[in-house]
């Protein structure tokens, strides 16, 4: 047994990995080894199937994507077709999850993943390409860099009379409805098997923030609701994570101002005497839009940013009031929900617990305001940027008012005496006179 011969015995290469196509295994050609993909006989024994294949591979040798996958067509020792794969070891990420599923914990691997196959996409998309189905038995890893590779393009065998069920029958889920239905493939249809791939990658574990808000636009069954390309897939997935980055930073620094608090009230304390004031009442939340006010639709021109040049001055006063009105309920409802959601952690029970317990109920506080933020900011119409700004300066007024009343909790000699103290120390004084 020759070195080569050693090494295939211990990686176990007589192993078959399955894929919509065939089977990949790894075969000694003129006394080396390569991977090849041995091609299902059903699919080999059809001349269509061979022309779509013909396209495909010269398509695959001219692209000029790191993500593509080269290979020659070939036949094997019993006289079947097989794909003789460019050099390198190559595996499917079924195959990589079930050996390894924790890769997926590793930093940077997704990202990483996701950022290639965006690149692979995009590339795919301007040549009229698409991929169809990007599930785990059609996407495959390089080793060494864990490139994801791609290797036959779903787009090229449209011609099949019953595409894309002779392909794709047992990865349904990770094909678009549409084409499912016998549509054509778009770069909708693309959007949406990724999003089915990236859901793939955490099923075993809690998906981050901006993955979910990606994954769920994504993979919408109504094509038009998706995102139109993957340029706006990935501007999605840019701005959720900096929003992410931000509320972290957010929290970051009101812990350090908690605790800066704390420290100075716990070591030097003051004798100023505080008045304490009862809180306000709580209002009764009103829908202040009413059944005239409809943000989306009444400020779409707004929105539209050189329309408002065709306006009079008596739209353009109509449509200023309808902005000032939806940043007033904004801030309003904003301000309520703020005060209830950061007394959660402005509280004296949460001062005098451990650090382990304050940092989970400020990851829990981080994603209720972020939630509530956006929520708010969609109803009320209003631009992110905007509401942004309105969002940090009422954030402010609110942190300001809870360092207040933290103070208060951790002065005792500033309380109140009580109606017995009084009474107490009147006394004394009379059996001193």
């Amino acid at each position: 047994m020759n070195f080569e011969e050693i090494v295939n015995a211990h990686e176990g290469l007589s192993r078959h990995e399955k894929t919509p196509f065939g089977l990949v295994l790894k075969e000694q050609i003129e006394k080396k080894y390569f991977y090849v993909l041995s091609v299902r006989n059903d699919l080999a024994d059809r001349p269509d199937f061979r022309s779509c294949l013909e396209t495909d591979m010269q398509f695959a040798l001219a692209a000029k994507c790191k993500q593509q996958l080269r290979y020659q067509t070939g036949n094997s020792e019993k006289g079947g077709l097989r794909l003789e794969l460019e050099n390198g070891q190559f595996h499917t990420f079924a195959q990589v999850l079930e050996n390894n599923p924790a890769i997926v914990a590793k930093s940077g691997f997704v990202d990483g993943v996701v950022g290639e196959l965006f690149d692979a996409l995009t590339f795919l998309h301007e040549h009229s390409v698409y991929h169809v189905c990007l599930s785990p038995q059609n996407l495959f890893i390089r080793k060494g860099d864990e490139m994801p590779m791609m290797l036959l393009h779903g787009s090229h065998f449209t011609r099949l009379t019953d595409f894309p069920a002779c392909l794709f029958a047992e990865q349904g889920e990770f094909v678009a409805p549409e084409v499912r239905d016998g549509q054509a493939p778009t770069q909708r249809s693309d959007v949406y098997s990724l999003g089915r791939f990236i859901a793939w990658l955490y099923s075993q574990g809690d998906m981050p923030y901006e993955y979910k808000q990606v994954v769920e636009k994504a993979t919408r069954e109504d094509p038009a609701k998706r995102f139109a390309s993957i340029a706006e897939m990935r501007a999605m997935l840019r701005k959720m994570r900096s929003r992410k980055f931000s509320f972290y930073a957010f929290l970051g620094a009101m812990a350090l101002v908690l605790v800066c608090v704390w420290s100075y009230f716990e070591f030097m304390p003051s004798t100023d005497d505080i008045e304490f004031v009862d809180p306000a009442p709580k209002e009764t939340e009103e829908d202040e839009f009413g059944n005239t006010f409809d943000p989306e639709d009444s400020l779409a021109i707004y929105a539209g940013g050189d329309s408002l040049d065709t306006l009079n001055s008596e739209e353009r006063r109509m449509m200023e009031a309808y902005m000032q009105k939806a940043e007033e309920i904004y801030r309003k409802q904003l301000s309520t929900e703020a005060d209830r959601i950061l007394s959660k952690i402005y509280n004296k029970e949460q001062l005098t617990s451990s650090e382990k317990n304050f940092m989970a109920s400020s990851t829990a506080v981080r994603d209720e305001l972020m939630k509530v933020q956006n929520e708010l900011a969609t109803r009320a119409g209003i631009s992110d940027e905007r509401a942004g700004r309105i969002a940090t300066e009422v954030l402010d007024v609110i942190t300001a008012e809870k360092q207040k009343q933290l103070y208060n909790y951790t002065d005792p000699r500033r309380q109140k005496p009580s109606e017995d103290d009084i009474t107490n120390n009147n006394k004394n004084n009379v059996n001193k006179k």
